[in-house]
């Protein structure tokens, strides 16, 4: 068992604020010498205020990315990031989605789903876009593993949906 310090004081790259909820996705084609693992996390920046940020990591264990890669960051509160996994070589695989949830703009306590897409090799291939909008809140996304269906490359995210009585997925 090999323990990794990715994110904390002392770390080249360290942000400030407590970190919480890592997920951890990766590029699964291992006939690539260049497969990376991608954590992605949450920081707290402020009080009631999280951001999401994501870091490679090199199959040996060590930083890709020195300093982590801000996805959605300001002054709405994100939180609960999950990512996929690629599974195949460049350019026929080559993105993997991260989600998170994040405070409506729209209405005060609601919570939306937000998402990006990141290449194998760490690029921001799709800045944060919105996933769900609506009057209820989803919360806690889980992202899939990439999927090919009929010729087409494809990632689920399912979630909580709050019907005021009760929760739905």
């Amino acid at each position: 068992e090999n323990k990794l310090d990715l994110e904390r004081s002392g770390v080249a790259g360290h942000l400030p604020g407590n970190k919480f909820r890592p997920d951890v996705g990766g590029d699964a084609y291992l006939q690539n010498a260049a497969a990376f693992y991608t954590l992605v996390f949450e920081v707290e920046a402020s009080a009631g205020n999280h951001d999401i940020y994501y870091k490679q990591v090199n199959q040996d264990g060590t930083l890709r990315h020195v300093t982590p890669i801000p996805l959605a960051t300001g002054s709405n509160n994100q939180s609960n990031p999950s990512i996929g996994s690629s599974n195949g070589p460049p350019g026929l695989s080559n993105r993997v989605l991260i989600a998170w949830q994040s405070t409506s703009t729209l209405s005060s306590g609601d919570e939306d789903l937000w998402g990006a897409y990141v290449e194998w090799n760490g690029n921001l291939l799709i800045p944060a876009f919105q996933v769900t909008s609506n009057s209820r809140s989803q919360r806690h996304p889980s992202v899939s593993g990439v999927a090919s269906i009929h010729g087409t490359q494809c990632q689920m995210v399912a979630f909580e949906d709050d019907w005021v009585s009760d929760n739905d997925i």
